[in-house]
């Protein structure tokens, strides 16, 4: 008799393997795509604070990925593929821009700051101090 328990099968494995006649990967491909993940998991994955990414996702929900409602969850989901298209996304979107420009200070060595008390050393900047 073997000691090693069956593994439990999940409904989506039953979904899958029902509707899909296709071989073992892409029935694993098929159900990463379609697990469904919570707020709690986006965060983890894109290494973010709870806290903040509710409170944009709630300000600004057409900036994530499409959410789902599903009956007796508490909180949205975010289907897996969903999220990995939307991480894509950011990815083309924030893409760094080159510098045409050199920075100031490249450009021009007497370069000072246009702030008064800020890299002046001019007697005109130097801080008044009253007599008393």
């Amino acid at each position: 008799m073997s000691s090693a328990t069956p593994r439990k099968t999940r409904s989506t494995d039953l979904l899958i393997s029902k509707e899909l006649s296709c071989d073992a990967d892409r029935r694993e491909e098929i159900s990463r795509s379609i697990r469904a993940i919570n707020m709690q998991d986006l965060t983890d994955l894109v290494g973010g604070h709870l806290p903040s990414m509710r409170n944009a996702f709630y300000l600004n929900p057409q900036d994530f990925p499409p959410a789902i409602n599903i009956p007796g969850c508490r909180g949205v989901r975010f289907l897996m593929a969903d999220v990995l298209v939307w991480l894509d996304s950011l990815k083309a979107a924030k893409a760094p821009a080159s510098r045409t420009e050199p920075p100031a200070h490249e450009r021009d060595p007497d370069h000072r700051s246009a702030t008064p008390g800020f890299g002046h050393h001019d007697a005109e900047y130097a801080p008044q101090h009253p007599h008393r």
